[in-house]
This record gives structure tokens, C-alpha cells and sequence, in this order.
């Protein structure tokens, strides 16, 4: 059965958890990202535009703080949307094909002159009868009080949820921010301080220097903290915290487009990355490693970058986790990164 309703739940660090609904209509669909902020609403938009995965606006006709009687709402809703997949069938991730592409990536980079490929990969769930999507949304925002974590269901985009470690713009018409976040390591339980090797630090440099090349290319007046340790559930990241002056003429559409995706979810060069994954990463994305946020009439932005999340179907859960490929990287330690970075989601399923 098909519903009108769309909406997303989301929890910005610090804060309580809010609520958007559209309960007529579909979702605007944006063609362009050069648009976003032209209308206010909740923005879900994937990592490549396309006509199966559009960039989309939901126009909220209810807002306000989420609570148990939201979920009560929420839950009946969903029982009668169709959250079955015709893809499953070929979605299922296996170690092999991880080792397949990662020699590919590797050897590419010396082909063809990259910097940096992302490589991603999901992995199936099945969805016990005890899964449910508001409890698993409350110990999300239990458990990982800095994420931004959110939930977002429409027909086009189907239900995902997730918890972002990773700002892609936020700010009001007069300043905004952005992140370089790169580089992972599993949290250190003892006191001995954090040792980053050469590849962590130059996965983040490069996305620090992406990021301030587009700015200035935008003309865009900006400066950076050097990298620091971030913390991200069982994880630590190297990032750099940008602040921006937009100038009156400076459109969110445009920076926005100009920064997604980042080097730390494609690659760089980046159009000749992004065309490359398409090509050889053997599966859609969809809105993994897109973003999601809402934009307000007062133009103020808060969009996240779609990581560590989570497709949720009828019977299965497909969860995503990625990272990047230089030329120093090794398989096994690759491996074991996007494990440790699917556990963020594993530790909160039941």
C-alpha cells in the first residue's frame, strides 16, 4: 500500500530529538543540489543524483519534539508502507568481493594517478522480530550523544536510519561550518595516547585540502583548526573544523554541491573517483554516504554526511561502512576498519 507520509526523526548532538512530517504529498524532488535552499524542509540526498536515487525535500506540515506518542503515530504508519526490496537477492556482502575490489582500487591508483578511492561495502542483517525502529532511534541517541542521528522514510528513498560523525554544512546565512574528518582507529580503553600512522594522516590531509581549495575557489573567506582526535562511538577520527563567512551572494546550494561528495566518502580527483566507483564498486550506494538535515526558512542549515547507517526492509536491515584506499593501504587493516565501523549500528539492534 502506498501512503503519502514522509517524515524523519532526527537528534542533533546536545539537544532533544525533533520530528518533520509530510502527511500529504510527496517529497520535492531536487534535480540539481544547486537548489537546496531555495525551500525549507528535510533534505535526503543520496551520494550519485539520479533518477532512482533524487535528491528529496521533505515539506513538513508537523513539527515539534519527538516522544512516545510520535513513535505510537509513527509506528501504525509504517505498518502499511511496503518496505520490501526487489534487490535484496544481490545485495548480499561477502569478504571476497571486498578482496576483489580492493586490488582493483589498489591498482588503479597507480594507473590512473588517484590520490585516494573510498571503498565501501554493506552487509545483511536479518531483521529479528523483536527490531524495533523507534527503540533502536532512542538507544542510537543513547548511546552516541555526539552523532547526529537520525531516521528518514519516504517512497522514493524507502527507511533508513543512522549516526553521523560528520558535518557536511551547518551554520546561518552569516557563518557556517564544515569538517575534514578522516583516518579511523578503534577507541583506546587505556590512557596510552593515540599514535596515528602516515596513511591516517595524509587521508585526512587530503580532505582538509580539498575542502579549503573549494572554499577559496568560492571565494569563500574560511579558516581551520589543525587535526584533532574526534570521537565517534567505539571509533576516533582525525578532524579539522572549518569556519566560513559566506557573503550575502554566497547561495547554500552551491557550496553545498561543490563540497559533496568529499574525498572522505569518493575520492579525489574528484569527478574521475566518482565516475570510478559507479563503475566498480559493484553495488548502488543509494543514500549511503549522501546527507541528510534540514534547512529552514531563515536559511539556517544543519546537513550531515549520511555515515554509519542503515536500510531498514521488511525482513532484513542493510547496513554500510566504507573507507578510503591509498596507495599505502593494506587489505586486512582496511577490512577491519569498515568492521569496526559497522559495529556502530551492530551494538544497537536487537
Amino acid at each position: 500500500m502506498s501512503l503519502g507520509i514522509s517524515f524523519a526523526l532526527y537528534r542533533r548532538p546536545g539537544e532533544a530529538p525533533l520530528y518533520a512530517i509530510q502527511s500529504v504529498g510527496e517529497p520535492t524532488v531536487l534535480s540539481d543540489l544547486e537548489a537546496l535552499g531555495e525551500q525549507a524542509g528535510y533534505v535526503f540526498a543520496p551520494f550519485h543524483l539520479d533518477n532512482k536515487t533524487p535528491c528529496l525535500l521533505i515539506n513538513p506540515d508537523k513539527q515539534g519534539q519527538y516522544s512516545a506518542s510520535t513513535a505510537t503515530y509513527l509506528r501504525d504508519q509504517l505498518s502499511l508502507c511496503n518496505l520490501d526490496s526487489p534487490h535484496l537477492q544481490n545485495r548480499a556482502d561477502s569478504a571476497i568481493r571486498y578482496k576483489e575490489a580492493f586490488n582493483v582500487y589498489k591498482e588503479q591508483l597507480g594507473i590512473l594517478n588517484f590520490h585516494k578511492l573510498v571503498l565501501s561495502r554493506s552487509t545483511r542483517q536479518i531483521k529479528g522480530d523483536d527490531f524495533d525502529l523507534f527503540e533502536t532511534f532512542e538507544r542510537a541517541c543513547s548511546a552516541y550523544p555526539t552523532a547526529y542521528v537520525y531516521v528518514c522514510y519516504t517512497e522514493k528513498s524507502g527507511l533508513w536510519l543512522g549516526c553521523s560523525p560528520e558535518v557536511l554544512l551547518q551554520g546561518s546565512a552569516n557563518a557556517w561550518q564544515t569538517v575534514a574528518l578522516a583516518g579511523t582507529q578503534q577507541l583506546n580503553k587505556s590512557n596510552n595516547p593515540l599514535v596515528w600512522d602516515q596513511k591516517n594522516k595524509l587521508e585526512q590531509q587530503l580532505v582538509t585540502d580539498y575542502i579549503q581549495s573549494q572554499l577559496d575557489t568560492m571565494g569563500i573567506e574560511n579558516t581551520h583548526s589543525d587535526a584533532h582526535n574526534s570521537v565517534a562511538g567505539n571509533l576516533v577520527h582525525l578532524k579539522s573544523e572549518f569556519n566560513c563567512f559566506p557573503s550575502a551572494t554566497d547561495k547554500i546550494g552551491r557550496v553545498v554541491k561543490s563540497l559533496h561528495p568529499t574525498p572522505a566518502t569518493c575520492g579525489l580527483p574528484k569527478e574521475e573517483a566518482l565516475q570510478f566507483i559507479l563503475t566498480n564498486e559493484n553495488f548502488n550506494r543509494g543514500y549511503y554516504a549522501g546527507f541528510c538535515g534540514m534547512i529552514d526558512k531563515d536559511k539556517n542549515v544543519d546537513l550531515h554526511v549520511n555515515l554509519r547507517c542503515m536500510q531498514v526492509y521488511d525482513n532484513y536491515l542493510e547496513l554500510y561502512a566504507g573507507g578510503g584506499i591509498l596507495s599505502e593501504s593494506i587489505l586486512n587493516a582496511e577490512w577491519c576498519e569498515t568492521e569496526y565501523k559497522l559495529q556502530t549500528l551492530l551494538a544497537i539492534i536487537k
